[in-house]
């Protein structure tokens, strides 16, 4: 695989190279999750993710979303992901020690 050096990012030293290799791909589970179907409208490249004025960020304002299994990194990427989408209500299910986390990124947690 060949990639452009800009479409790159430096790696922590404090991150193994098993847990960043699972950052892209959670990203790409959770997008695909969240807008494989209409019902959370993906933001378009001329609104901007997390501008309120474009036409997706107001009508998934109106929205809720369920993530279940939200500790893991394709739910965490959903959570941001369903925030810069505007969706007004997040509601997540976890493992207990992920709770805390889930919380802090604005989602409602259910045990």
């Amino acid at each position: 695989m060949f990639v452009k050096e800009n479409e790159l990012a430096k790696m922590p030293a404090e991150i193994q190279w098993s847990h960043a290799a699972r950052i892209p791909l959670g990203g790409l589970i959770g997008y695909q999750a969240l807008f494989s179907t209409d019902t959370i409208q993906k933001p378009s490249i001329t609104d901007g993710w997390g501008s309120e004025r474009g036409e997706a960020y107001q009508r998934n304002s109106k929205r809720t979303v369920l993530i279940t299994g939200a500790g893991c990194m394709a739910g965490l990427w959903a959570i941001e992901l369903a925030k810069l989408a505007g969706v007004a209500t997040i509601i997540a299910t976890c493992d207990g020690d992920d709770k805390r986390l889930l919380r802090r990124l604005g989602a409602i947690v259910y045990d």
